[in-house]
């Protein structure tokens, strides 16, 4: 009776202690970071990636304008939960999300010291005003 006693107490010490070790995963998106997240060669690579894809791009008949593409560049640097957030045409507005979903890993944003999940937005330029410059801007807090 008293070993059974004995190897139930362990069994439960066990338990507890297994459960205490399980480290939370931070899985919350910032909106706003210390060090924002970054394309591969900067903010001139970015620029060019979009642009040397639309050129490439058979566009017909579109209009000049600007898509904007929100996304979440993950602890990892891959882009997650693409979506339009400025839509110009159904074919322009396919084109930016299938550009930034086929991005390169991103360099991660940072906060507090750790990586982080991060909300972006990329303007994405058709027409004759495709070469303005791309910024690349962190979303706030909506």
């Amino acid at each position: 009776m008293k070993h059974v006693l004995l190897i139930t107490f362990l069994f439960v010490m066990l338990l507890s202690t297994v459960k205490a070790q399980t480290a939370k995963i931070d899985t919350s998106v910032y909106t706003e970071v210390e060090q924002l997240p970054e394309f591969p060669g900067g903010a001139k690579k970015l620029k060019e990636y979009i642009s040397n894809i639309i050129k490439k791009a058979s566009l017909k008949d579109q209009p000049s304008g600007l898509v904007i593409i929100t996304f979440v560049i993950e602890r990892n640097g891959s882009v997650t939960n693409t979506h339009v957030t400025k839509e110009l045409t159904a074919e322009t507005d396919s084109l930016a999300v299938d550009i930034v979903k086929r991005s390169p890993k991103w360099k991660p944003a940072q906060q507090n010291g750790q990586t982080v999940r991060c909300l972006y937005s990329v303007p994405v330029s058709f027409g004759k005003g495709n070469d303005m410059p791309v910024a690349v801007k962190e979303i706030k807090e909506r």
